[in-house]
């Protein structure tokens, strides 16, 4: 690393700044043969015209040949992209858009929370935004991710276009930004519940409006407890966070099969204690998910999408564990 400067050109051309801080070549990368000639005019105005540094180029991988920034963004328009563009970019490269794309979402689900309705915040959007990061980034995390957290962020997206238009998608859109805020700390969403008091603390304390809010927020990270006894009352909102929670069990058999594992890596834990807890879950959750209407995924329009593909997915897992267990 020390052999290496990262300089910022602006205004002129990279060839001549290239020359004037002492450099003798530049490095293209082609990925394909018809990227030749358009490479080698501009090699040629470099030398000729400019006088710049002489280029090398540098053929791409065949597996990377087709591969470039705005084909890599041409997939961040759909639900899951983010399962896409990670067979193409390096790990930092995704984990940087992955951040950058969660700060946005968050940054405009507090304004259009908070600012539309005109209550101030102790803390900046951007701070919040930023502490919300870093905890999904926390390293002891293996699925509760910024994976998870941009997963869901895109589900939101989706439900803005397919579900029913009077539910609060920005306020289940913060509530699902810091429902697994804290994680790992037993009773999670009691503690992440009440970091929401203190995250989204009013500037003007005594404010009947943003104390509605906050409650509301609440009760949102609350309802995302599964498999407790007692029964609690769900209204739509409630029911569309827990939609967009559980949307990964719907996913194709690949990414399933992370989000499993991952699940697994999460727990450290001797396999005799995790898998009998993780089957009783799952045995839960199929039966939920073949209850009539909506068992398990509770809005109607993710319920549709979602819920034959995680009856398959359940079930596979179940046969999985039941023929380790059983070995």
């Amino acid at each position: 690393k020390d052999r290496v400067d990262v300089v910022v050109v602006k205004k002129e051309f990279t060839a001549i700044a290239a020359q004037r801080m002492g450099c003798e070549y530049m490095i293209r990368g082609i990925r394909t043969a018809g990227e030749f000639d358009y490479e080698a005019l501009i090699q040629r105005a470099n030398r000729d015209t400019l006088g710049g540094a002489k280029t090398i180029f540098v053929m791409a991988p065949r597996d990377l040949g087709s591969v470039s920034s705005s084909f890599v963004k041409s997939f961040m328009e759909s639900t899951g992209w983010h399962w896409v563009i990670k067979e193409f970019v390096t790990n930092s490269v995704y984990k940087f858009l992955l951040k950058k794309y969660c700060y946005n979402q968050i940054v405009s689900l507090l304004e259009m929370t908070f600012a539309k309705r005109s209550i101030k915040l102790n803390n900046s959007f951007d701070f919040i935004a930023n502490t919300i990061i870093s905890a999904y980034s926390q390293p002891h995390r293996a699925y509760h991710t910024i994976e998870h957290l941009a997963h869901g962020l895109q589900e939101l997206e989706w439900a803005r276009y397919n579900c029913d238009k009077s539910l609060d998608f920005d306020l289940v859109g913060v509530a699902y930004a810091m429902h697994d805020i804290v994680y790992g700390e037993g009773s999670d969403e009691e503690k992440s519940a009440n970091l929401v008091a203190e995250l989204l603390a009013p500037a003007e304390a005594g404010s009947s409006a943003s104390a509605i809010v906050l409650a509301r927020i609440s009760k949102l990270v609350l309802a995302t407890k599964y498999m407790v006894e007692e029964e609690v009352e769900l209204d739509e909102n409630d029911k569309l966070l827990r939609s967009i929670d559980l949307a990964i069990l719907g996913q194709s058999n690949s990414v399933y099969n992370w989000y499993s594992e991952a699940v697994r890596r999460e727990w450290p834990i001797p396999d005799a204690k995790f898998y009998p807890a993780r089957l009783n879950v799952l045995i839960q959750f199929l039966k939920a998910a073949k209850e009539i209407p909506l068992g398990l995924i509770e809005n109607k329009d993710f319920h549709q999408k979602y819920n034959t593909q995680t009856i398959a997915n359940l079930s596979r897992e179940i046969q999985i564990i039941q023929a380790i267990t059983d070995a």
